[in-house]
């Protein structure tokens, strides 16, 4: 009898550890970049062509032709102390944003210090018919030129 509550009690502890080592799957955590508004997106910085140039470039693909897709603020920062020095507003104008697509690819130019390493955080955002989602991304770091 002793026997028989030994393995019992060890069943039990084999079973407890292993659910509480190995949890179950949500759809949240299989899935968490889904959205009902973005497919995908990707950004980078490059250096530019002239002294403390640096250009920013992305895509960002839509679910479906959208209202407005692509990049609604690009915060820029000085990756030596982190310090967010500008952020640009997207709009149609500036070219960050497209009207009445499913997806756009664009690039931005800032003008920086020469040597100052930079990288930027993309705010990537879809819009139809009143609703909307964003995500952030974050670029490579990039070095201005001199």
């Amino acid at each position: 009898m002793c026997h028989v509550k030994r393995l019992i009690l060890v069943f039990t502890c084999l079973v407890f550890l292993t659910t509480s080592l190995c949890p179950t799957a949500s759809a949240i955590e299989v899935s968490p970049r889904a959205s009902l508004y973005l497919t995908g997106y990707t950004g980078s910085l490059s250096q530019g062509t002239k002294s403390g140039r640096i250009r920013v470039d992305f895509t960002v693909i839509a679910t479906q032709i959208s209202d407005y897709v692509g990049v609604s603020q690009i915060a820029i920062f000085e990756a030596d102390t982190n310090t967010r020095i500008a952020a640009i507003k997207g709009s149609v104008v500036n070219g960050l944003l497209r009207e009445d697509a499913r997806s756009t690819t664009g690039s931005y130019t800032y003008y920086g210090k020469p040597g100052v390493t930079y990288y930027a955080v993309l705010t990537i955002y879809a819009e139809k018919d009143g609703g909307s989602d964003f995500r952030m991304y974050t670029t490579n770091n990039c070095t201005a030129p001199s």
